[in-house]
Protein backbone atom coordinates (compact mmCIF):
# COMPACT_ATOMS: atom_id res chain seq x y z
CA UNK A 1 0.00 0.00 0.00
CA UNK A 2 2.87 2.33 0.15
CA UNK A 3 3.80 2.44 -3.24
CA UNK A 4 0.42 2.76 -4.32
CA UNK A 5 -0.42 5.66 -1.83
CA UNK A 6 2.99 7.16 -2.79
CA UNK A 7 1.98 6.94 -6.66
CA UNK A 8 -1.25 8.77 -6.10
CA UNK A 9 0.42 11.26 -4.50
CA UNK A 10 2.84 11.87 -7.39
CA UNK A 11 0.09 12.15 -9.88
CA UNK A 12 -1.59 14.66 -7.76
CA UNK A 13 1.92 16.51 -8.21
CA UNK A 14 1.96 16.05 -11.63
CA UNK A 15 -1.82 17.21 -12.31
CA UNK A 16 -1.21 20.30 -10.94
CA UNK A 17 2.31 21.59 -10.56
CA UNK A 18 2.96 22.27 -14.00
CA UNK A 19 -0.21 24.82 -14.55
CA UNK A 20 1.00 26.67 -11.52
CA UNK A 21 0.18 30.37 -11.47
CA UNK A 22 0.64 33.50 -9.34
CA UNK A 23 -1.40 32.44 -6.78
CA UNK A 24 -1.09 32.88 -2.94
CA UNK A 25 0.36 29.09 -2.22
CA UNK A 26 2.13 29.40 -5.39
CA UNK A 27 5.50 29.63 -4.44
CA UNK A 28 4.58 26.75 -2.10
CA UNK A 29 3.75 24.29 -4.46
CA UNK A 30 6.44 25.06 -6.38
CA UNK A 31 8.82 24.42 -3.51
CA UNK A 32 7.51 20.90 -3.42
CA UNK A 33 8.38 20.35 -7.27
CA UNK A 34 11.24 21.01 -6.40
CA UNK A 35 11.66 18.62 -3.13
CA UNK A 36 12.18 21.71 -0.68
CA UNK A 37 9.87 20.12 1.58
CA UNK A 38 10.46 22.57 4.77
CA UNK A 39 10.32 25.58 2.80
CA UNK A 40 7.36 24.99 1.18
CA UNK A 41 6.00 24.35 4.46
CA UNK A 42 6.99 27.91 5.88
CA UNK A 43 5.29 29.25 2.69
CA UNK A 44 1.85 27.39 3.25
CA UNK A 45 1.75 28.25 7.63
CA UNK A 46 3.04 31.77 6.99
CA UNK A 47 0.04 32.19 4.40
CA UNK A 48 -2.50 30.91 6.75
CA UNK A 49 -1.46 32.90 9.62
CA UNK A 50 -2.91 35.65 7.63
CA UNK A 51 -5.57 34.00 6.28
CA UNK A 52 -6.74 30.90 8.40
CA UNK A 53 -9.38 29.71 5.64
CA UNK A 54 -7.27 29.35 2.90
CA UNK A 55 -7.95 26.60 1.51
CA UNK A 56 -5.24 26.10 -1.04
CA UNK A 57 -2.57 26.09 1.89
CA UNK A 58 -4.44 23.47 3.42
CA UNK A 59 -4.33 21.27 0.87
CA UNK A 60 -0.40 21.56 0.16
CA UNK A 61 0.43 21.19 3.61
CA UNK A 62 -1.43 17.37 3.71
CA UNK A 63 0.07 16.71 0.57
CA UNK A 64 3.52 17.65 2.87
CA UNK A 65 1.69 15.80 5.49
CA UNK A 66 1.25 12.20 3.62
CA UNK A 67 4.85 12.33 1.95
CA UNK A 68 6.80 9.96 3.35
CA UNK A 69 9.92 12.34 2.27
CA UNK A 70 8.81 14.97 4.90
CA UNK A 71 10.50 14.81 7.94
CA UNK A 72 7.20 15.74 9.89
CA UNK A 73 5.15 12.82 7.74
CA UNK A 74 1.93 12.31 9.85
CA UNK A 75 -1.06 10.95 8.22
CA UNK A 76 -3.47 11.92 10.84
CA UNK A 77 -2.10 15.47 10.35
CA UNK A 78 -2.80 14.67 6.89
CA UNK A 79 -6.31 14.32 7.21
CA UNK A 80 -6.63 17.35 10.03
CA UNK A 81 -5.29 19.50 6.61
CA UNK A 82 -7.23 17.77 3.79
CA UNK A 83 -10.44 17.93 6.01
CA UNK A 84 -9.53 21.87 6.67
CA UNK A 85 -9.48 22.54 2.93
CA UNK A 86 -12.56 20.27 1.91
CA UNK A 87 -14.24 22.64 4.53
CA UNK A 88 -12.62 25.93 3.34
CA UNK A 89 -13.10 25.30 -0.26
CA UNK A 90 -16.55 24.43 0.11
CA UNK A 91 -17.45 27.89 1.72
CA UNK A 92 -15.86 29.65 -0.97
CA UNK A 93 -18.58 32.03 -2.30
CA UNK A 94 -16.98 34.05 -4.41
CA UNK A 95 -16.61 32.32 -8.00
CA UNK A 96 -13.32 34.14 -8.72
CA UNK A 97 -11.50 32.66 -5.97
CA UNK A 98 -12.44 29.29 -6.26
CA UNK A 99 -11.75 29.55 -9.70
CA UNK A 100 -7.83 30.57 -8.93
CA UNK A 101 -7.76 27.18 -7.39
CA UNK A 102 -9.41 25.62 -9.71
CA UNK A 103 -6.57 26.90 -12.16
CA UNK A 104 -3.76 24.74 -10.49
CA UNK A 105 -6.21 22.18 -10.53
CA UNK A 106 -7.21 22.22 -6.56
CA UNK A 107 -10.69 20.88 -7.59
CA UNK A 108 -13.50 18.42 -5.43
CA UNK A 109 -12.18 15.76 -7.14
CA UNK A 110 -8.66 16.24 -6.41
CA UNK A 111 -9.41 16.68 -2.80
CA UNK A 112 -11.68 14.12 -2.17
CA UNK A 113 -8.30 12.11 -4.41
CA UNK A 114 -6.13 13.01 -1.51
CA UNK A 115 -8.71 12.30 0.90
CA UNK A 116 -8.99 8.72 -0.14
CA UNK A 117 -4.78 8.42 -0.22
CA UNK A 118 -4.45 9.58 3.03
CA UNK A 119 -7.14 7.44 4.30
CA UNK A 120 -5.63 3.83 3.13
CA UNK A 121 -2.04 5.27 4.62
CA UNK A 122 -3.94 5.79 7.95
CA UNK A 123 -5.79 2.22 7.94
CA UNK A 124 -2.56 1.00 6.69
CA UNK A 125 -1.04 2.12 10.24
CA UNK A 126 -3.94 0.52 11.72
CA UNK A 127 -3.12 -2.80 10.49
CA UNK A 128 0.34 -2.80 11.17
CA UNK A 129 -0.59 -2.19 14.97
CA UNK A 130 -2.08 -5.49 14.92
CA UNK A 131 -4.50 -4.45 18.21
CA UNK A 132 -8.24 -5.13 18.58
CA UNK A 133 -8.56 -1.69 19.59
CA UNK A 134 -6.82 0.03 16.93
CA UNK A 135 -9.32 -0.86 14.11
CA UNK A 136 -12.51 0.18 16.72
CA UNK A 137 -10.32 3.85 17.11
CA UNK A 138 -10.29 4.04 13.15
CA UNK A 139 -13.91 3.43 13.05
CA UNK A 140 -14.54 5.95 15.73
CA UNK A 141 -12.43 8.33 14.28
CA UNK A 142 -13.49 7.94 11.19
CA UNK A 143 -16.89 6.78 10.65
CA UNK A 144 -17.44 8.71 7.20
CA UNK A 145 -14.00 7.46 5.79
CA UNK A 146 -14.15 5.44 2.35
CA UNK A 147 -12.77 2.37 3.70
CA UNK A 148 -14.73 1.65 6.52
CA UNK A 149 -16.09 -1.12 5.20
CA UNK A 150 -12.25 -2.80 5.08
CA UNK A 151 -11.57 -2.05 8.40
CA UNK A 152 -14.67 -3.42 9.64
CA UNK A 153 -13.48 -6.65 7.36
CA UNK A 154 -9.91 -6.89 9.30
CA UNK A 155 -11.12 -5.95 12.40
CA UNK A 156 -12.82 -9.14 11.40
CA UNK A 157 -10.42 -11.32 10.80
CA UNK A 158 -7.93 -10.23 13.20
CA UNK A 159 -10.19 -10.97 15.83
CA UNK A 160 -11.52 -14.50 14.27
CA UNK A 161 -7.46 -15.24 14.32
CA UNK A 162 -7.32 -14.58 18.33
CA UNK A 163 -9.62 -16.47 19.22
CA UNK A 164 -8.43 -19.45 17.26
CA UNK A 165 -5.24 -19.04 18.50
CA UNK A 166 -6.90 -18.77 22.25
CA UNK A 167 -8.84 -22.10 20.88
CA UNK A 168 -11.09 -21.56 24.08
CA UNK A 169 -15.06 -21.73 24.19
CA UNK A 170 -15.09 -18.36 25.79
CA UNK A 171 -12.85 -17.12 23.18
CA UNK A 172 -14.80 -18.16 20.61
CA UNK A 173 -18.39 -17.10 22.66
CA UNK A 174 -16.40 -13.19 23.12
CA UNK A 175 -16.03 -13.42 19.08
CA UNK A 176 -19.55 -14.82 18.25
CA UNK A 177 -20.75 -11.72 20.58
CA UNK A 178 -18.67 -8.60 19.51
CA UNK A 179 -18.75 -9.58 15.73
CA UNK A 180 -22.83 -10.90 15.06
CA UNK A 181 -22.69 -10.11 11.93
CA UNK A 182 -18.95 -10.85 10.93
CA UNK A 183 -18.73 -13.36 7.61
CA UNK A 184 -16.65 -15.93 10.51
CA UNK A 185 -19.31 -15.73 12.85
CA UNK A 186 -20.76 -19.58 11.33
CA UNK A 187 -16.92 -20.98 11.87
CA UNK A 188 -16.42 -19.75 15.11
CA UNK A 189 -19.92 -21.19 15.93
CA UNK A 190 -18.26 -24.47 14.67
CA UNK A 191 -15.18 -24.40 16.83
CA UNK A 192 -16.69 -23.28 19.75
CA UNK A 193 -18.95 -26.29 19.44
CA UNK A 194 -15.95 -28.69 18.63
CA UNK A 195 -13.67 -27.30 21.44
CA UNK A 196 -16.91 -27.68 23.79
CA UNK A 197 -17.45 -32.17 22.49
CA UNK A 198 -13.68 -31.84 22.75
CA UNK A 199 -13.65 -31.02 26.86
CA UNK A 200 -17.02 -33.24 27.36
CA UNK A 201 -15.36 -36.22 26.15
CA UNK A 202 -12.22 -35.72 28.07
CA UNK A 203 -14.20 -35.08 31.14
CA UNK A 204 -15.89 -38.78 30.35
CA UNK A 205 -18.79 -38.46 32.33
CA UNK A 206 -22.58 -38.89 31.38
CA UNK A 207 -22.75 -35.07 32.98
CA UNK A 208 -20.63 -33.42 30.89
CA UNK A 209 -22.20 -35.15 27.79
CA UNK A 210 -25.54 -34.38 28.63
CA UNK A 211 -24.72 -31.09 29.25
CA UNK A 212 -23.20 -30.38 26.00
CA UNK A 213 -26.45 -31.90 24.59
CA UNK A 214 -28.07 -29.86 26.10
CA UNK A 215 -26.41 -26.56 25.72
CA UNK A 216 -25.29 -27.15 22.00
CA UNK A 217 -28.80 -28.80 20.22
CA UNK A 218 -27.43 -27.80 16.89
CA UNK A 219 -24.24 -28.54 17.22
CA UNK A 220 -22.95 -31.23 14.12
CA UNK A 221 -21.41 -33.37 17.07
CA UNK A 222 -24.56 -33.85 19.07
CA UNK A 223 -24.88 -36.98 17.69
CA UNK A 224 -21.82 -38.08 18.58
CA UNK A 225 -21.96 -37.04 22.27
CA UNK A 226 -25.38 -38.84 22.65
CA UNK A 227 -24.00 -42.25 21.64
CA UNK A 228 -20.98 -41.42 23.32
CA UNK A 229 -23.06 -40.86 26.71
CA UNK A 230 -25.15 -44.09 26.16
CA UNK A 231 -21.89 -46.07 25.63
CA UNK A 232 -21.12 -44.79 28.81
CA UNK A 233 -24.19 -45.29 30.90
CA UNK A 234 -23.86 -49.04 29.06
CA UNK A 235 -20.58 -49.58 31.29
CA UNK A 236 -21.56 -48.24 34.18
CA UNK A 237 -24.53 -50.98 33.83
CA UNK A 238 -22.18 -53.78 33.11
CA UNK A 239 -20.23 -52.65 35.89
CA UNK A 240 -22.46 -53.36 38.13
CA UNK A 241 -23.94 -56.12 36.87
CA UNK A 242 -27.00 -56.08 38.28
CA UNK A 243 -30.71 -56.17 36.59
CA UNK A 244 -31.66 -53.54 38.11
CA UNK A 245 -28.74 -51.56 36.50
CA UNK A 246 -29.44 -52.46 33.18
CA UNK A 247 -33.43 -52.01 33.39
CA UNK A 248 -32.02 -48.63 34.58
CA UNK A 249 -30.06 -47.87 31.55
CA UNK A 250 -32.89 -49.80 29.17
CA UNK A 251 -35.43 -47.31 30.65
CA UNK A 252 -33.39 -44.13 30.17
CA UNK A 253 -31.86 -44.91 27.04
CA UNK A 254 -34.44 -46.79 24.81
CA UNK A 255 -32.93 -46.09 21.61
CA UNK A 256 -29.44 -46.94 21.97
CA UNK A 257 -27.54 -48.89 20.13
CA UNK A 258 -26.26 -51.42 22.85
CA UNK A 259 -29.99 -51.60 23.55
CA UNK A 260 -30.69 -53.31 19.64
CA UNK A 261 -27.69 -54.75 19.43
Amino acid sequence: MKTIYSIFVLLIFSCFLNSINAQDCDKGFKEIKKQKLDKAYEVFTKIIEKKPEDAGSYYGLAILYIDPSFKSFNAEKAYDNIMKAKTYYNNIQIEKEKNKLIKINITDSAIDSLVIIIESKLLDNVSNQKTIGAYSEYLEKYPNAHNTKDCIIQQHSFAFELAKQTNTIESYNQFIDNYSLAKQKDSAIFLRNLKAFEEAKNANTIYSLDMFIKKYPDAVDNKAAKIFKNQLAYEEAKAKGTLEAYNNFIEKYPNADEIKN
